[in-house]
């Protein structure tokens, strides 16, 4: 008898199988293709993996990513968009929290459009977390709010909250809901303008994870059967071959 090689596209169901340690958060759910680098090694974005200090997420194009913070709070990735997120001081511990149990790290959205939302059981927990949008830095102490890093401009939405905006020596505080702020990559920053909720719904989308559209996640129900090969050689090329385009395939 001829044992044949199988290959699962884990892109619909993918169980914790094994119980990993504390980080600064963890990944939700993956609508594929996407990465994890760490130390300079790439692999596909999984469901449940751990993030710790200096990694970084990337989506391909048409991809999302949702995360979750040690905060509390989830980071939703948006298309063709890097990620990357750090402890803010060696002293913190591996979660992410100082000896009085305040969470601190920072975020860095290097090009593309996220949604930061705190929980709404976690908004009064302790927290020190800064997200940089290109060359805007936002103070987050428990908000909701869209951004986006381009190479023409930031640009941050509140939707709900409070945030300090740092650019260089400017700051401005955002504090009414519906609120848009944009900083042109040369030249000052704008006035704070209002945006319709219309307009705020066409760029949530840009952060959503549409239904049906095949996302992994811990809680999913299936699993796809990419393929079956007759011999290992064909099995592993096949399985690098889409891991490598930020498939978890196993």
């Amino acid at each position: 008898m001829r044992m044949r090689q199988w290959i699962l596209l884990t892109g619909l169901a993918l169980p914790a199988l094994l119980a990993q340690a504390a980080g600064l958060g963890r990944v939700e759910q993956v609508l594929a293709p996407a990465w994890l680098v760490r130390a300079g090694h790439s692999e596909p974005l999984t469901p449940d993996m751990v993030l710790h200090d200096g990694d970084r997420v990337e989506t391909g194009a048409g991809a999302r990513a949702y995360l979750l913070l040690g905060d509390g709070g989830r980071v939703k990735l948006g298309a063709s968009t890097q990620f990357a997120i750090t402890a803010a001081t060696e002293t913190t511990a591996a979660n992410g929290r100082d000896e009085n149990g305040v969470y601190r790290a920072a975020i860095d959205i290097v090009t593309g459009a996220f949604r930061y939302t705190t929980g709404l059981l976690k908004k009064l927990q302790p927290r020190d977390l800064s997200v940089r949008v290109g060359t805007t830095t936002i103070g987050i102490r428990g908000t909701d709010i869209w951004g986006r890093a381009s190479p023409d401009e930031d640009m941050a939405v509140l939707i709900e909250g409070h945030v300090e905006l740092t650019r260089g020596a400017e700051s401005v505080i955002m504090s009414e809901p519906l609120t848009q702020y944009h900083a042109p990559r040369t030249g000052a920053m704008q006035p704070l303008g209002k945006i319709d909720p219309v307009a705020l719904g066409e760029l949530a989308r840009e952060t959503e994870i549409p239904a049906g559209a095949g996302a992994s996640s811990v809680q999913g129900r299936y699993t796809a059967t990419l393929g079956s090969f007759s011999t290992p050689t064909e099995a592993r090329a096949r399985y690098d071959q889409v891991r490598a385009a930020g498939y978890a395939a196993r």
